[in-house]
């Protein structure tokens, strides 16, 4: 018999999910921190891995997340406008690319406002997005989520921007989560 056990920590409906989105944000951290400290011969290939870690996710958030709260929902509201700030910088990195000079300065002002994009996100929307979700749909969920790892390691050429592969995975997802997502 396979026994499943929650990760510690992880008691309410929708724990496990919120473990896992938590997860995934520390590892957001690092990749953001490994850009800073990266030497200029490893910087591009650091700042790619980002890219697609966080088109991955973001993907994934928008595809299973984001319908859970209304369009006015203050949370909601606050978020996307986060996220719409945070894609414009990070178009205008990709612009720039790693060996402009004013690279660093502004890739610190990005890394800052994923910083408080992400921490906003695990204190105010995603408990709104939990709360009354069932349980069942929050295991399924939590195990789609597990797919962000992979989806990062797609073989997405540095030519490719984050909104394109933002745009194939979201599809993807769409198209493998369909029954999913029309649960909810």
């Amino acid at each position: 018999m396979i026994h499943q056990t929650e990760p510690e920590g992880a008691d309410e409906p929708g724990d496990t999910l919120a473990l896992a989105i938590a997860e995934q944000h520390q590892r957001i951290r690092e990749l953001l921190a490994a850009v800073l400290v990266a030497t200029a011969a490893h910087q591009e290939r650091a700042f790619h891995a980002l890219r697609r870690y966080l088109a991955a996710h973001e993907a994934t958030e928008q595809v299973l997340l984001h319908g859970l709260l209304a369009p006015d929902d203050e949370a909601y509201v606050r978020g996307r406008a986060d996220e719409q700030e945070i894609g414009g910088a990070l178009r205008d990195l990709e612009r720039s690319g790693v060996t402009h000079a004013v690279f660093p300065e502004r890739f610190e002002a990005f890394a800052q406002l994923v910083h408080r994009h992400v921490d906003a996100e695990e204190r105010y929307e995603l408990p709104r997005c939990l709360a009354g979700l069932p349980q069942l749909v929050a295991d399924q969920m939590a195990t789609a989520l597990e797919r962000v790892g992979e989806l990062a390691r797609e073989d997405y050429d540095r030519s490719w921007s984050f909104s394109g592969m933002l745009q194939l995975t979201r599809y993807r997802l769409r198209t493998e989560l369909g029954v999913l997502v029309r649960q909810r």
